[in-house]
């Protein structure tokens, strides 16, 4: 292999092992990111879970108010219809 050659390949090879250094930066730093993203969505992924729980929660609760005021709202219409009857 003639000389020029030889230096021609050297060449090659040291920008293919430059580019090959970048290119390992470029993905460390995707890598970070990637589990950066995924760390920052377990979280939302907790607070949505919450938030569900509670309005679940909420609805629950509502609901049971709503029953109540029913059969008070009942009861008192009772209540005053027996005193008109009975007056």
């Amino acid at each position: 292999m003639p000389e020029e050659e030889l230096q021609s390949v050297k060449l090659e090879v040291g920008l293919l092992k430059n580019e090959v250094e970048v290119r390992g930066r470029q993905i460390d730093t995707l890598l970070q990111k990637l589990d950066l993203t995924t760390d920052k969505l377990q979280e939302l992924t907790v607070e949505i879970r919450t938030l569900n729980t509670r309005q679940e929660d909420y609805l629950r609760t509502n609901t049971s108010m709503s029953d109540e005021f029913k059969i008070l709202h009942t009861r008192m219409y009772r209540t005053n219809f027996l005193v008109i009857i009975e007056e």
